[in-house]
C-alpha cells in the first residue's frame, strides 16, 4: 500500500489535449506565473514551465507530464534532459498507474504569452519491462529561440538560487532521522504551522506507524534532486516559496532504493520547515 502525507497546496498541471509525440504542446490554461526549476546530483538544472496530470478532453487522465526549456537545440542533449526530468514523476506514475509520461521539451517560449503559442517537442515515455523508455526522436530540433535563452534564468523575479539546495538537504535529513527513531513529536515541532496543513500530530503518528515502524535501519539516504516551485496560496499574495528535496534510500535486507520526497516551506520568518512527505513504496 502506497501512503501519501501531503499538504493541501495546489500544483500546477500541465493538461495537454491528446497529440502525436512531433506535435507542439498545447495546455488547457495561460502559463503558470512562476517558472519551477529542477537541479540533480548529476550537476544538471532544468528550468521547467509546468509539471502535472496530463488531460484530453473532458479532463481524462492520460498520464503525467513536464514541461522545460530546451537547453539546447542538439537532439541528443535534449533527449537526454527528458529522460534525467522522468525521474521527478516516474514514482508518481506508477502510483497513478499512468501508461505514459510525456516531456514537453520548449525551443520557443515566452512566459507572458498562454502555452499554445509556444513550441517545442513532446518525448512520450512509455514503461516496458519497468524502465521509461521513448523513441529516439528527431534528428534536429528547432533551434531555441534568443528570447527561450533569455528566461533559462528564470522571470517574474523568481530565480533558482542553488545555495538553499545543502541547507534544504541537511533539514530534511535532520528531519528524516527523527522520523527515523520515532521523535514524531520533535519531528512535528519542525513542520510548518500553515493553516492550510492538511496533517496534525496525530497523523504524523500514523504515517510513522504505517511507514517507519517496520523498516529496518535506513543503511543509506542520498539527495537525488531539488525542485525549487512557487506555489499560490492565498489571493492576491505572491506565491509562495517550496523546495522539494528529494532522496533514494535502502533500508534493512532490502535490496532496491525507494524515494523519500520531503518538501519545505518557506514560513513567514523566512525559515524553511517541513510541509509534506511521500515515501512512495509497492
Amino acid at each position: 500500500m502506497r501512503r501519501t502525507l501531503l499538504l493541501a497546496v495546489s500544483l500546477a498541471s500541465l493538461a495537454p489535449a491528446a497529440q502525436e509525440a512531433n506535435e507542439p504542446t498545447t495546455t488547457a490554461s495561460d502559463s503558470p506565473p512562476a517558472p519551477m526549476f529542477a537541479a540533480f546530483a548529476s550537476g544538471h538544472a532544468y528550468t521547467l514551465t509546468n509539471i502535472g496530470p496530463v488531460r484530453a478532453e473532458g479532463w481524462k487522465r492520460l498520464g503525467v507530464g513536464v514541461g522545460f526549456l530546451a537547453p539546447s537545440s542538439e537532439w541528443k542533449k535534449v533527449r537526454a534532459a527528458a529522460y534525467e526530468l522522468v525521474t521527478l514523476v516516474d514514482a508518481e506514475a506508477v502510483a497513478n498507474g499512468d501508461g505514459n509520461i510525456l516531456l514537453a521539451a520548449y525551443t520557443s517560449y515566452d512566459p507572458s504569452t498562454t502555452a499554445s503559442r509556444n513550441t517545442g517537442y513532446n518525448y512520450v515515455f512509455e514503461r516496458k519491462a519497468g524502465k521509461w523508455e521513448t523513441a529516439p526522436g528527431p534528428g534536429t530540433l528547432p533551434a531555441v529561440t534568443d528570447a527561450t535563452r533569455h528566461v533559462l534564468e528564470g522571470w517574474g523575479g523568481f530565480h533558482r538560487d542553488a545555495a538553499l539546495e545543502p541547507a534544504a538537504t541537511r533539514a530534511a535529513l535532520e528531519w528524516l532521522q527523527l522520523m527515523d527513531n520515532g521523535k514524531v513529536a520533535d519531528a512535528f515541532a519542525r513542520t510548518t504551522k500553515f493553516s492550510g496543513a492538511a496533517w496534525s500530530e496525530s497523523k504524523l503518528q500514523e504515517y510513522w506507524d504505517h511507514e517507519f515502524r517496520p523498516r529496518g535501519p535506513v543503511r543509506s539516504r542520498t539527495a537525488a534532486w531539488w525542485l525549487h516551485r512557487w506555489n499560490p496560496e492565498e489571493k492576491d499574495q505572491a506565491p509562495r516559496e517550496y523546495l522539494l528535496v528529494s532522496f533514494r534510500t535502502r533500508v534493512g535486507k532490502e535490496r532496491d532504493a525507494f524515494p523519500e520526497r520531503v518538501t519545505l516551506r518557506r514560513d513567514d520568518d523566512g525559515k524553511f520547515r517541513v510541509a509534506a512527505l511521500w515515501t512512495p513504496r509497492p
